[in-house]
């Protein structure tokens, strides 16, 4: 599979991760003036994509010889193989925000607008930070061939593994199957912080149906997948699906 070069790029490195989620920063981007363009975080309900590979299993030789040095580097490596081989993980971004990049340094209000604080305190900006929060819905041994697993990875994201965003072959071979909206809706998707679960199924939803190239037989796929997930609430049900088309 092709990576167009908006993907081919990353956006974030991880900073935080557990089981079901996982947190990153945003990689500033230099201006010609020499200061860290402050980047936008990723939007609500995008998915994204973090390239972590398991850890892999050298292999040594058989016998050991007289000469043999434990330390020189074995040149065959063998990926763990199945369900532990989760070498791409996939997210859906719930949350994020622009503060200071130490905690405990809360931000001042300085009452000028951001191109006068450039020239003005330039220093403030190498002071801020992006950071975004995705939770994990699924994941592959590898980006290109490999089966996707629409669930939870069995390992979590390896600290400093870098973001990227995703192309829209890889939104539409993500939303194939739908079975992550159940935990999203019920809240259970294992985010340690409450988030606004309807809004963000319908931005994820609304993210796929672009990607789908407005198709729709997606929307109404999508549709049909809601109403059994929400067979009695249907007011709930009625303003998804108005969020999606809105």
């Amino acid at each position: 599979m092709m990576m167009s070069r908006e993907s081919a790029l990353p956006i974030g490195e991880v900073i935080a991760a557990s089981t079901s989620q996982f947190t990153a920063q945003c990689i500033d981007v230099p201006r010609p003036d020499g200061i860290s363009e402050l980047p936008n975080p990723p939007p609500f309900g995008s998915f994204l994509r973090v390239g972590g590979v398991s850890a892999p299993t050298l292999l040594r030789p058989s016998k050991l010889q007289d000469d043999f040095d434990p330390f020189e580097t074995v040149p065959e490596v063998l990926q763990t193989p199945g369900d532990d081989a989760a070498g791409v993980l996939y997210g859906v971004v719930f949350h994020a925000e622009i503060g200071a990049l130490e905690a405990g340094r809360p931000l001042t209000a300085f009452g000028l607008d951001e191109e006068s604080l450039r020239r003005e305190q330039p220093q403030i900006f190498e002071l801020l930070a992006t950071r975004f929060s995705a939770l994990l819905v699924a994941y592959a041994p590898d980006a290109e061939n490999s089966a996707l697993r629409p669930h939870l990875p069995p390992r979590p994201p390896r600290p400093h593994a870098r973001v990227f965003t995703v192309t829209d072959a890889e939104v539409r071979r993500l939303t194939t199957r739908l079975d992550y909206l159940r935990p999203l809706l019920l809240g259970t998707a294992g985010s340690a912080a409450s988030y606004p679960a309807d809004e963000l199924v319908a931005a994820l939803l609304r993210t796929a149906w672009r990607a789908h190239g407005g198709d729709e037989a997606f929307l109404l796929r999508a549709g049909r997948e809601l109403a059994g997930l929400l067979p009695t609430e249907y007011d709930r049900l009625r303003a998804i699906v108005n969020r999606i088309l809105g």
